[in-house]
Order: C-alpha cells, then structure tokens, then sequence
C-alpha cells in the first residue's frame, strides 16, 4: 500500500497510490510537539503552527494561503500534539499541485513578521480561554497535570498566557532552527498520484532544505506513581465530568494491541461494558466510555463519564466493578466481537485519503515503521484472552489511579478513596 524512499537531506517520503480515489491529501509531519519545549516557552510550537498560515514568500497574506485551497474546492488545516505538529490540505485530484505547493512555501518559506505574532498570540489567548470554559476539554489538560507532574507532558499544549504571550520573534526563529529538520520530518501523500510523481516534486520542492539535527525531548521519569486527585468547582456548570487515568503503555509497547482491545471491551462504542452496564442498565450516566493514550516512553488508560453530581460515587463505583471485571478472561465471543470492531473501524478509515496519508506518515515518523492496515489487522488477530488479562493486570493492577473533576462544587478528594480501596 506504501512506498517510502528518502531525500539527500535525510527527508522522508511516504506515498499511497489510490487510483479509485478523486482527492489527494498532503500531509507534512514533525517530531516537534509540545513536550519538546522548555518551560519558558510553554505553547511555541502550537503558536508556531499558527504563524506558518499568516503568509509566505509566495502565499503573502492569511487571506492568500486560505483562498489557495478554498478557492478549489479543498481543505487545509493544522494541529500540535504533545509530540507531532502536522500540516494538511486535502483537495480534489486536479489539484494535487496546488496543495504540494502551497504547504511547501508555507513550511519553508513563512514570513513570520512580527505584527503578524503579536495579533496571532491574541487569537491564541482566545482559544486557550475556550478551552478553559469548556469543562471537557479542561479537564483532559488537569488530568494531564496529575498523570505527568513536573513534566512537559503534563502541560497545555497550548501553554499558559503568560508563556504565549511572552513568545518574542526570536524565540520563534529559535524554536524553528532548533526543531524543524529534513530528518525531523516526513512527508505523506495518498490519492491518485504515483510514487515517481510525489518523490519528483518532493526532490524539487524540499530537496535544497537543511538543518541541524532536532533537539530531544524529555524523558519520562516516572514520578507521580501514586494515586492522585484533582478539581474545580464552577457555580456555572450543572454537570460533573470525570475522568480516571491509570499507567497504560508507551507507543513500542508490544503489548499496545492486547490494551487496545482491552479499551474496545472494556469502553469503546456502544456495546462497550461501560455503556451497556453504567448507561443503559443503571442510567448513571449519559456519556461514559474509555480511550488509550500512547506517547514514545508512558502512556495511559482513560476512563471519562458525564453525570450528575448526586450520582457521581455511584457511577465511579460502578466504573471501578468493571475494571475489576477486566482483570478476568475476557469470553471467547466477547473477545471477537472487539476483533472485529478494531478490525472494522481501522479498514473503514482507510476509505479516506486523509486517514491513509496520516496512517502512513506518523508510523513512520514516530514508529520508523511503515506497518500497512494489514499489518495491524493481523496483529489485532494475535492478541489472546490471556494477553488481555496480563495487561489489565500491568494497567490497573498497580494503585497509581488519578482522578481528575470538574462539576458544580470539586467533589475530587470525596472521590478519590472509591478509586483506591
């Protein structure tokens, strides 16, 4: 499904060919998220993202860069995570070159002007005040907070307003020698568009790009391996939203596939055991499921719920009856109908040029990798009951829960003994 070749200057070159398909997506990838920031600068690399729209050499003005791909029908779009920051457009087929093009100059050519960084930090302050009002998303950022104490990855993403707006042009320019690199980067193109055609315009687009070898980031110690809470009483909010994060395991985990059916059974879908035992048998909750996080060296295991504040202890105990179950063998037709779920939802992404491009681009960039959706299908095969029951034992077997709240008043501290008894 992929081909991979490699420019001079150490660049990555990964291309599906999907001649069914009537778009391509472009995507540029870096290992530059936010846990590759020093504390001082706190949000560069999402503000950084932000900059690389305001206009390039070619593409002078925001306005120009958007009606590039607007103006033909596509898409463009970014996004900074704790360890990529990645740049697409998505167009239809006639356009592939536009899209090569323009994120070409935006990625190597950016203007940067500085009367362009002070009006953006504005913009981003409004978004990280968004987040802060939304208590879903702000209680993801305190749950970061407790799970990696003292460590970037338990910051904001987007920093703190003190930090964005203590960004100078300089440490932009800084940020930018420091992180962003031929070797640092792949990228990823799918549709219908040949390997020999993406690596010709890869070599004439990117080919003449140097730089130094990218800065590390910082390794996980391990600290905060206890049993923790946090929370916040908004007057505003009706609502408690909850969310109980264990130690899961890191992205070259072996035993990353056996925790993600374990997630499938455990609080994926609608016939997850949270949903059917929590939501549909004992109506504690409207919203109740789970998720995996997998960074290069820790991870977790996520467990969210939406309920009313007087029924907070009972759904938490109810959560924790099922994790409990997860300790057990997971039946044989339990088993394989989370097969088939992981199976399905991989393959039917795979209908999107997006999804392929993506798929293709950070398994190499983060994995050095490039695993096709079969490759995973079979792997996901592999896993046994028995593989399941040790890695809910090494998940949740240690006392290392962390409880993050936000509801009408912070019932944090009255929760937490129900997740550590």
């Amino acid at each position: 499904m992929f081909e991979k070749s490699t420019l001079a200057n150490g660049m990555r070159v990964v291309s599906a060919h999907l001649p069914h398909t009537r778009s391509v997506s472009v995507i540029v990838i870096v290992r530059a998220g936010s846990r590759y920031e020093r504390d001082p600068e706190a949000g560069i690399a999402h503000v950084f993202e932000h900059m690389l729209f305001k206009g390039s050499a070619r593409f002078p003005t925001a306005q120009i860069v958007s009606e590039s791909i607007e103006g033909v029908g596509g898409s463009m779009n970014a996004s900074t995570d704790k360890e990529i920051v990645d740049y697409w457009c998505r167009v239809a087929q006639p356009h592939y070159g536009v899209a090569m093009e323009l994120l070409a100059d935006i990625f190597l050519n950016p203007l940067l002007a500085p009367d362009e960084l002070k009006r953006e930090q504005g913009v981003i302050l409004e978004e990280l005040r968004m987040y802060h009002d939304d208590p879903r998303s702000w209680v993801s950022i305190l749950s970061d907070q407790i799970c990696w104490p003292e460590h970037p990855l338990g910051r904001d993403i987007g920093g703190s307003a003190e930090t964005v707006q203590g960004i100078t042009p300089d440490m932009i320019n800084d940020y930018r020698s420091r992180m962003y690199s031929p070797v640092n980067t792949v990228l990823s193109v799918a549709g219908n568009v040949t390997h020999a055609q993406v690596m010709a315009d890869a070599e004439r687009l990117y080919g003449a790009w140097t730089n130094g070898p990218p800065a590390d980031y910082v390794p996980w110690t391990g600290n905060g391996q206890e049993p923790a809470a946090i929370g916040e009483g908004r007057e505003s909010v009706e609502q408690m939203t909850m969310l109980l994060s264990f130690p899961g395991l890191s992205m070259f985990d072996e035993d990353r596939y056996a925790q993600g059916l374990l997630n499938t059974v455990l609080g994926e879908g609608m016939s997850s055991r949270l949903f059917l035992e929590v939501r549909e048998k004992r109506g504690l909750a409207y919203s109740v499921g789970s998720y995996p996080h997998h960074h290069f060296d820790t991870g977790t295991l996520t467990v969210y719920g939406g309920v009313d504040p007087a029924n907070a202890a009972d759904a938490l105990g109810c959560i924790m009856e099922q994790i409990g179950g997860m300790r057990e063998l997971v039946p044989e037709a339990e088993l394989r109908k989370a097969k088939e779920f992981t199976k399905g939802h991989l393959l039917l992404g795979m209908e999107s040029t997006q999804r392929v491009a993506g798929w293709g681009g950070v398994r190499e960039l983060l994995h050095d990798e490039l695993i096709t959706p079969d490759d995973a299908v079979a792997r996901v095969e592999a896993v046994t009951a028995d593989d399941i029951q040790r890695v809910a034992e090494r998940v949740f077997g240690g006392n290392a829960a962390k409880l993050a709240v936000i509801g009408p008043q912070d019932l944090s501290q009255d929760l937490l003994p129900i997740v550590t008894r």
